[in-house]
């Protein structure tokens, strides 16, 4: 039983979070976990994400709050983004049993949080080659939550993996798909008013 699985390994692995790092989460009042890809080095196999991720130091960090993932190109090794299989898929209740995603797809969905509309967007495969039913979901998306009955959000953030300006260890001037998700994704989020975050 997988569940049971990932149990025996957090409690395993529980031990293993140093006291000055586990005092400061303990209790901490966040309602969700956002977690922006690469998550379970090297390729989020099964035991990558049960103990990297679910496991070991990490499970007092994520006290119990959800998990809004976005899918990173760690987790695009293992997974089929298109087919919705493998084990990123599988660790977790995406859509469309989750929150609100386009019916029969689980790469992209979004949610509310207090004041906040989240659009959580699939950027390792999807953005970068210019998703037009991705977009297409977006601009829906966004356009219901500015409908709502008890009024728009105060914010619109688009989460995602790839970052698309950075200078780190990547440069979004030099790297095609961060590219991509400038001249592709970044002008559509500008038009929806939509922050990318966090």
């Amino acid at each position: 039983d997988r569940l049971a699985r990932v149990q025996a390994a957090m409690e395993a692995h529980a031990a293993a979070l140093p006291p000055q790092y586990a005092a400061p989460c303990a209790g901490a009042p966040w309602d969700v976990t956002l977690a922006i890809g690469d998550i379970a080095y090297d390729d989020a196999t099964d035991w990558e994400l049960s103990n990297h991720f679910f496991g070991g130091s990490l499970r007092s960090v994520l006290g119990g709050a959800p998990v809004a993932p976005a899918l990173g190109n760690h987790e695009a090794h293992t997974a089929d983004v298109y087919a919705f299989s493998g084990p990123y898929f599988e660790a977790f209740d995406l859509p469309p049993t989750g929150h609100r995603g386009p019916p029969g797809n689980a790469a992209y969905y979004s949610f509310p949080m207090g004041g906040v509309h989240f659009s959580v967007l699939e950027t390792a495969r999807r953005a970068p080659r210019g998703d037009g039913e991705m977009m297409a979901w977006l601009r829906n998306d966004t356009a219901d939550a500015d409908a709502h009955p008890l009024g728009a959000p105060k914010w619109k953030v688009a989460l995602m993996h790839h970052p698309p300006f950075t200078r780190g260890s990547h440069h979004s001037d030099s790297e095609w798909d961060l590219e991509q998700i400038q001249d592709r994704l970044v002008p559509e989020l500008e038009r929806l008013r939509v922050g990318p975050g966090p």
